[in-house]
């Protein structure tokens, strides 16, 4: 049943994070002009700001790739090539079309390095986990939890893979909702607190989670905390009638 959940929460992430990232990558044929021009261009009709987005994933993906091989250096094995992440900066960004194709040109330096590996470590973590061994999937999720950026999501991952008994517990213990940043990081998350009948707290973590997934269980909590505000409302109504 965990390794069922497991994938469930996995195929969420996939829907709900790459799909804003690299597999944009999938709608757009791609080449370079030189080490610092890629083009793009839309294999159908689409808006030009997902035209550009898509040519600067294309311009940044060298990098990202860097870095997904200086994770596997770090860790000792290989980062599937679906796990990417990148937060660096474009210097001398020029942008233009040229018939039907979307042209970008700059050169991409990451912004802060160790912020970087931490975040592509738990996207690892929750995109691998169900082909890791124990050992692997600590050695991502400790690089995880040495970031302020990425150890919330790490957190989620941690308490949804221990036992149900205890899940409750750690996330108390652990978890700061407010440093969530992954839908499936705050899926997982809500979903624990929502059956421990912690409407409030699963309403806070839903607040910033886009997937279709995080709004079905967003509107059941809101349906069980108005229950519950009506319940009290009642209760309080009888003790002052009496």
């Amino acid at each position: 049943m965990k390794k069922l959940l497991l994938i469930v929460a996995l195929a969420v992430f996939s829907q709900g994070i790459m799909a804003d990232e690299m597999s944009l990558l999938e709608r757009f044929e791609v080449r370079w002009q030189d080490e610092e021009t890629a083009a793009v261009r839309a294999r159908q009709e689409l808006p030009q700001s997902l035209q550009k987005k898509a040519c600067r994933l294309q311009l940044s993906s060298p990098q990202r790739g860097k870095l997904r091989q200086q994770l596997a250096d770090q860790v000792g094995f290989p980062i599937a090539d679906s796990v990417s992440y990148f937060q660096g900066e474009i210097n001398g960004e020029q942008m233009w079309r040229d018939d039907d194709w979307q042209y970008c040109r700059g050169k991409v330096t990451l912004t802060d390095e160790p912020a970087n590996l931490a975040n592509l470590a738990v996207r690892a973590a929750w995109t691998m986990a169900s082909d890791l061994d124990q050992v692997q999937l600590k050695s991502l999720l400790r690089l995880s939890l040495s970031h302020q950026g990425s150890s919330a999501d790490a957190v989620s991952l941690i308490a949804f893979l221990a036992p149900s008994e205890r899940q409750l517990t750690y996330l108390d213990n652990n978890l700061k909702p407010e440093h969530l940043t992954l839908n499936v990081a705050q899926l997982a998350a809500a979903k624990i607190y929502f059956d421990a009948q912690r409407w409030q707290t699963t309403l806070t973590i839903l607040k910033h989670c886009s997937t279709l997934e995080c709004r079905r269980l967003q509107l059941q909590a809101e349906q069980e905390k108005e229950k519950q505000d009506a319940n009290k409302a009642f209760d309080l109504g009888n003790y002052f009638s009496g």
